[in-house]
């Protein structure tokens, strides 16, 4: 993947990568992505991809297969010595498919070359296709002088921590455990443009380079992704020896990644063919019927709709088509992955020029405040050069899915709220945790809140901290290594006003850039922003009660927070390519003091005060105003379920160091549990010592969770509760919570139980 700012080269060091004799490739800026699939062959080439020679003795090697699977089938009669040569046969012939696929796959590997826009407007979507099985080429114009003006210099290193950033954020969500390999390589463009020797100018490359990645100094994982080689090229030289460098070393670290000569099921291969002859014919999409039928009239086709679907999400996978097994878009494949760019460019780049009278005041409105038509939204993708105007239901059914825009839902009464005094604890059933969702009515219009650009009337602090409501501290999602894609609050924020109504003030709705307000009950409102790396959420309430503490419903907190949490998980699910985060997450949960309300100060992860009781507010304090806090004040609100299970009488029943049998018995308990790498992060367990226990057991998932907790107990020598709270805080936002001490209560009653029976 080529990618980096605008007018950087990036196109033009494509097409000098690319062996392409009879092919026209473009040379002017790209718009959204270009895809060019390439063959590596002899001699370090990479030459435009044809789709015959070797496919053609594979489809026959399948057609003699299928001939042979025939016969014996069907030879229920022959002889023994008969059916003995007809085995051998049909053995022999799948490994000569076998074979044929190896070879293909192993002489000659195939490059998809994806050349991305460097346009600020185009990376709300480029992180639908970052991944982890991805090489990178993050090109810089070396003539820009990264020490000059303020502006200019950081315009330059933020589009490069951007890129760096990104590609490191989404390759980085499933593969927690997995040893980090270079997969960016940095280049330098416009060569003939610097002064001096070659081994000047190359210097001054590293220099470049070094200053850009300077603030990864600390940041070791990032830094472990940059490969030692960096490139400085001349685009206008397309014989520069440096563009066979550079593809000797994409195919060198691309060996060294873990997906190198993965297997594909031969199975695959037919279909797979079939799809490449609807391309040529100009096809974008089609429907799952249309893939049924392309099954059926294959040679060898895929046996159920499983497989289908199996087939459909691998080449998902590798960023072949698109996907999306969901009730909405399993109806749906898309050919072209840049087909989403030219849906989304067109909400995004429609020109005054193009709009009709009639639809003046929509226009306005959407320019103004994101707020988009159905008339506008026709009218927009049937004026669109990419001939959307059939694909209008297709498009919209993608919008909203990837959480591009939704539409608002209607005012309307809510049911009578509970009172807000405290339940007995006991009565709480802490398995089922589920939030219900009601069917909702909605407007006949859509908010597309990337387009948002109009600010508040009033100062954003009146509104995170409105004087006339009871309100919680701030929940903070707090997003590691310093980053988060503006594009990731966007989706959040539609995912908001499919969950809850807006909140209106002065008759218009509450959402601006980097701001919304939500209805969650007849008197509490969600307020939710961003700054940086953080999303700040804060629910506040409307009540005669004078007391914070009784004004405030921890139930509606909670509530809203799980909403929260499960849709940024989906939104980062939707992003890469793959769809199960079962190891980590790019944020953890903080709350911040109620003292402090500026932006990254006085901030308390989750995880610790669960674990912990109290702790200090000092960092962010001037001297005579630091205080203490306790894991009460902090969780009472939004974590009130948890705050009530941890507290637990029970604690100096099992205040000891668990046994072996303890140990065994808990893991047996969370062998299912999807965190258990989280939970060896939390209990201290290195991550080296953790790659260690992978290695020996990650196929056995409750041997590796005992050996996390034989080393915790090892290295900590600490007691039960303490590991009850930290497998609590770990399982925080899960459905279920398992619970360590009625683990080991059941077992003592069976054990006694069973005693008792040998004792009769």
């Amino acid at each position: 993947m080529v990618v980096g700012m605008y007018k950087v080269g990036k196109t033009a060091l494509v097409n000098n990568l690319i062996e392409h004799p009879d092919i026209e490739m473009r040379s002017e800026s790209t718009e959204g992505i270009d895809v060019h699939l390439c063959q590596m062959t002899e001699g370090n080439k990479w030459t435009k991809w044809n789709s015959n020679g070797n496919e053609i003795q594979m489809i026959s090697i399948l057609d003699s297969l299928l001939q042979a699977e025939q016969v014996v089938d069907v030879s229920h009669t022959s002889t023994e010595k008969e059916q003995t040569s007809q085995a051998d046969r049909l053995d022999k012939l799948k490994d000569m498919l076998e074979k044929e696929a190896s070879e293909l796959s192993q002489d000659c590997p195939l490059v998809s070359v994806w050349d991305f826009a460097g346009q600020n407007v185009y990376y709300s979507t480029h992180h639908f296709f970052l991944n982890e099985r991805s090489i990178y080429l993050l090109l810089m114009d070396m003539t820009q002088d990264i020490d000059s003006s303020e502006t200019k210099r950081k315009e330059i290193v933020d589009s490069f921590k951007f890129w760096i950033n990104s590609i490191h954020m989404y390759s980085s969500m499933y593969n927690v455990g997995t040893e980090l390999k270079p997969t960016i390589i940095l280049v330098g463009t416009h060569k003939d443009k610097l002064s001096g020797t070659d081994d000047e100018k190359t210097e001054y490359m590293a220099r470049f380079f070094n200053k850009a990645l300077e603030s990864f100094q600390d940041n070791i994982n990032i830094l472990n992704r940059i490969c030692p080689k960096k490139f400085l090229i001349n685009n206008l030289d397309a014989e520069d020896p440096e563009y066979a460098n550079i593809r000797e070393e994409v195919r060198n670290l691309a060996e060294q990644q873990c997906y190198w000569n993965e297997k594909q099921p031969v199975k695959f291969v037919q279909l797979e063919k079939a799809f490449d002859e609807v391309r040529k014919t100009g096809k974008e999409i089609i429907t799952f019927n249309d893939v049924q039928e392309l099954n059926t009239n294959i040679p060898a086709p895929l046996e159920s709709e499983n497989d289908i679907v199996a087939f459909l999400k691998l080449q998902h996978l590798h960023g072949k088509v698109l996907f999306f097994d969901t009730d909405a878009l399993r109806g749906y494949v898309i050919l072209s992955p840049q087909w989403i760019i030219k849906a989304f460019k067109c909400f995004i780049n429609h020109k005054d020029a193009h709009i009709p009278p009639r639809l003046l005041r929509q226009w306005s409105e959407y320019k103004c405040v994101a707020k988009l038509s159905k008339a506008l939204l026709v009218d927009i993708l049937t004026q669109s050069a990419y001939q959307l105007d059939c694909q209008i239901e297709v498009v919209i059914s993608y919008m909203e899915h990837l959480n591009v825009m939704a539409k608002p839902i209607c005012p309307e009464d809510f049911p009578e709220e509970d009172d807000c005094t405290e339940k007995d604890p006991s009565t709480i059933d802490k398995n089922a945790r589920k939030v219900n969702r009601q069917p909702r009515k909605h407007y006949d219009f859509y908010i597309v809140p990337c387009q948002l650009q109009t600010k508040p009337n009033q100062d954003i602090e009146k509104l995170t901290n409105p004087e006339n409501w009871h309100q919680t501290q701030a929940l903070c999602f707090v997003f590691k290594d310093k980053f988060m894609p503006p594009a990731t609050f966007h989706r959040l924020v539609v995912a908001c006003m499919r969950e809850w109504e807006i909140a209106q003030t002065n008759g218009a709705f509450m959402v601006y850039n980097r701001f919304g307000a939500f209805k969650t009950s007849q008197r509490s409102q969600l307020r939710l922003w961003y700054w940086d790396h953080i999303i700040y959420a804060k629910m506040v309430f409307q009540s005669q009660k004078e007391e914070n503490d009784d004004a405030i419903d921890p139930n509606t907190c909670q509530n809203c927070r799980r909403i929260l949490y499960e849709n940024l998980m989906a939104i980062l699910g939707l992003l890469p390519r793959s769809s199960n985060i079962t190891k980590s997450t790019p944020f953890e949960e903080y709350i911040q003091c109620p003292k402090l309300s500026k932006h990254n100060q006085g901030l308390f992860k989750v995880n610790d005060c669960i674990v912990k009781h109290e702790f200090a507010c000092a960092d962010d304090h001037k001297d005579n105003e630091s205080h203490s806090m306790n894991k009460h004040v902090v969780l009472k609100f939004w974590y009130k379920e948890t705050l009530d299970e941890i507290d637990d009488d029970r604690d100096r029943d099992f205040d000891r160091v668990p046994t072996d049998v303890d140990l065994s018995q808990i893991a047996q308990s969370l062998e299912k549990m999807k965190e258990s790498w989280l939970l060896g992060i939390e209990l201290g367990v290195p991550n080296v010592k953790l790659e260690e226990m992978k290695f020996d057991s990650w196929q056995n998932k409750r041997d590796f969770i005992f050996s996390v907790l034989m080393e915790w107990r090892r290295s900590k020598c600490e007691a039960l509760p303490k590991l009850r709270k930290t497998i609590r805080a770990v399982q925080k936002n899960q459905d279920h919570f398992v619970d360590v001490y009625d683990i080991l209560d059941a077992n003592d009653s069976c054990n006694a139980a069973t005693n008792s029976n040998l004792g009769c």
